[in-house]
C-alpha cells in the first residue's frame, strides 16, 4: 500500500505539470529588434540631396527627433504615437514635424507614416525571410528581405553588436534608374540606420548609361542619441 501512495503522488505531480501552459521564449521571435515603449525618444542625423529637373542638387543636413509619450488600445492591441520633430541643428530648438503611429504583434511590426502603414519586419526574425511591406496599404506588392542578422555595425563611433539589415529595394541597373533601400536596426535599440537613393538617369543617346542624374533623392538617416524622456 505504501508504494501504491507513492505511485499515485508520483502520477499526479506529472499530470499537473502536464496541464501547466508554459509562455512561449519571446527571446526567440527577436522582438527587441523593435522595442516598443512609451516615455521613450531617439535623434537622428539626417542628410538629404535632392535633384532637381533644372540640374540643380539641394542637399540639407537637419535633425529628427522621435518621442513616445502615449499609447492606446484598440481590439487588444497597443498603438504607440511617434510625435516627430525637426530642426537644422542642435543650437536650434525644435519645431513639430508630424505624428506617426507603430505597433507591433506577434507576428508583425507595423510603421503608420502619416496614411501609409508599412509592415516593417516579420517575426520570428530569420535571415533570409521575405515578405510584402505594403501588406497594410493599398500600394503594389514591395518585397521587402532580412539580408543580415547578427552582425555588428558601427555608427558615429558606437558599435552595434547584434543588428539587422533589411533590403527593401535593390534596383541598380544603371541605366535608366537606380532605386535602393534599406533599414538597420539594432538589438534592444530599434533603427539606427535608414537609407534611400532614387535617381532617374538621363537616357539621351549623348549620356545613356554615363550615370548622369537628371532627378531623384539620396537620403541618409543615422541615429545619434537614444533614451528616456
Amino acid at each position: 500500500m505504501k508504494y501504491t501512495s507513492y505511485f499515485y503522488i508520483f502520477l499526479l505531480v506529472v499530470v499537473g505539470c502536464s496541464d501547466t501552459e508554459l509562455e512561449p521564449d519571446a527571446s526567440i521571435y527577436g522582438y527587441e529588434y523593435f522595442p516598443l515603449a512609451t516615455g521613450t525618444y531617439q535623434i537622428f542625423n539626417v542628410s538629404q540631396t535632392d535633384y532637381l529637373n533644372t540640374g540643380e542638387a539641394v542637399t540639407s543636413d537637419f535633425q529628427i527627433r522621435h518621442e513616445i509619450e502615449e499609447s492606446f488600445i484598440s481590439a487588444e492591441q497597443e498603438t504607440f504615437i511617434i510625435n516627430r520633430f525637426t530642426r537644422a541643428n542642435e543650437n536650434e530648438d525644435w519645431e513639430y514635424l508630424n505624428t506617426w503611429q507603430s505597433r507591433r504583434t506577434e507576428f508583425n511590426a507595423i510603421v503608420t507614416e502619416g496614411n501609409r502603414s508599412l509592415l516593417k519586419l516579420v517575426f520570428p526574425i530569420e535571415a533570409g525571410a521575405a515578405w510584402n511591406g505594403n501588406s497594410f496599404n493599398s500600394l503594389e506588392q514591395d518585397t521587402y528581405v532580412i539580408d543580415s542578422l547578427g552582425f555588428s555595425f558601427r555608427l558615429n563611433e558606437v558599435d552595434f553588436e547584434n543588428t539587422l539589415t533589411v533590403i527593401q529595394a535593390d534596383n541598380q541597373d544603371f541605366i535608366v534608374s537606380l532605386d535602393t533601400r534599406f533599414e538597420i536596426y539594432a538589438k534592444d535599440v530599434g533603427l539606427v540606420y535608414k537609407e534611400i537613393v532614387n535617381l532617374n538617369y538621363c537616357a539621351d543617346e549623348n549620356c545613356l548609361g554615363q550615370e548622369v542624374v537628371e532627378t531623384g533623392m539620396e537620403y541618409r538617416q543615422a541615429l545619434l542619441e537614444y533614451g528616456e524622456l
